[in-house]
């Protein structure tokens, strides 16, 4: 396989226009969780009450398709995982954040994780909107995730596998067994040894920003080319 070169992620937003924007991915900066804002309703809604990330959970869910519960078990099992890690970490986590005197709450380093980005579309040099059931940018390689198999046919598996190897993109595939479990072995696997470890990767925590309270940025985020 060849050294992974940097694609961009045609991301579905279902507010505003309802179409699908580019998510950059930049070498050496995972795409987090809190990078996420675009897709979050409009900051006058999240006064009704639930805590930020079920806010998250609930905008990626509505990403999918109401029948599709292999992906939305998996978005479930994803923030299940990443709580585990938060809590196993926590008075590591507290403390460091306690110098700041309450300016950063520990509960908000969840969203320093990689996104999870669902029905994501890959596209890079020769390789166009290849759909893939969600994505994962580390900041070096990009992971297609598949539910049970590559493509829908096993014509589309294999002209899929050729494109995104080719293009150095690794490929996981999600079978039910392993996002109904609870052993994080799966996604251990998917993130690997430095992502894992989230909350070092980025010191400070940061929550997504609704679209309305930060557009300058997000604007950036989305729409910036790929270098």
């Amino acid at each position: 396989m060849k050294a992974p070169t940097i694609p961009a992620i045609a991301f579905p937003i279902v507010f505003g226009d309802n179409a699908r924007h580019r998510l950059c991915c930049r070498r050496d900066q995972p795409i987090r969780l809190h990078h996420l804002g675009r897709i979050l309703p409009a900051s006058d809604s999240l006064l009704s009450g639930g805590s930020k990330e079920d806010i998250l959970v609930a905008a990626l869910k509505r990403q999918c398709a109401p029948w599709d519960r292999t992906l939305l078990r998996l978005i479930d099992r994803y923030f299940e995982f990443l709580r585990r890690r938060l809590q196993d970490n926590l008075p590591e986590i507290k403390r460091r954040l306690g110098y700041y005197e309450g300016l950063y709450r520990s509960e908000d380093t969840l969203f320093s994780a990689p996104a999870l980005l669902p029905r994501a579309r890959v596209k890079t040099s020769g390789l166009e909107d290849v759909p893939i059931a969600a994505a994962i940018w580390s900041g070096e390689k990009l992971t297609a995730l598949f539910e049970g198999r590559v493509g829908e046919t096993p014509r589309h598996g294999r002209e899929y596998t050729r494109k995104l190897e080719a293009a150095g993109i690794a490929i996981k595939l999600t079978e039910p067994e392993a996002t109904a479990s609870s052993d994080d072995a799966f996604f251990d696997a998917l993130l690997g040894p430095e992502l894992r470890h989230f909350f070092h990767t980025e010191p400070l925590p940061c929550a997504p920003l609704p679209p309305d309270l930060a557009p300058g940025f997000l604007a950036r985020q989305l729409s910036a080319p790929a270098t």
